[in-house]
């Protein structure tokens, strides 16, 4: 499943966003401190402190777009639904007025 993870969606950006979050946090770490081993804590922590929150915020706008797309849909389905009934009744005064 990791060879298709650049497939899933807000992945690969929460990956690249927590790589380059974690590479930046844990490289002034080392500046500040000298110490390597507290460095890499605070690479690997920030790392997965940034891909989550990233992932957890693209997600939510994944979804507030879904939900106006959905509601959109239904609106132009309401107005194609609306229009055949429009087109119906015409047909069918029409059909009456053909018959008298």
């Amino acid at each position: 499943d990791f060879k298709n993870i650049g497939k899933i969606p807000c992945a690969r950006k929460s990956f690249l966003y927590g790589i380059g979050g974690g590479t930046t946090i844990g490289a002034l770490r080392f500046l500040q401190k000298g110490s390597v081993l507290s460095a890499s804590n605070w690479a690997v922590g920030s790392f997965c402190m940034i891909s989550i929150g990233t992932w957890e915020y693209c997600r939510y706008k994944r979804q507030l777009q879904n939900d106006k797309l959905k509601i959109v849909v239904e609106q132009i389905n309401e107005l194609n639904r609306k229009k055949a009934q429009a087109k119906a009744t015409e047909k069918a005064k029409q059909v009456d007025t053909n018959i008298t």
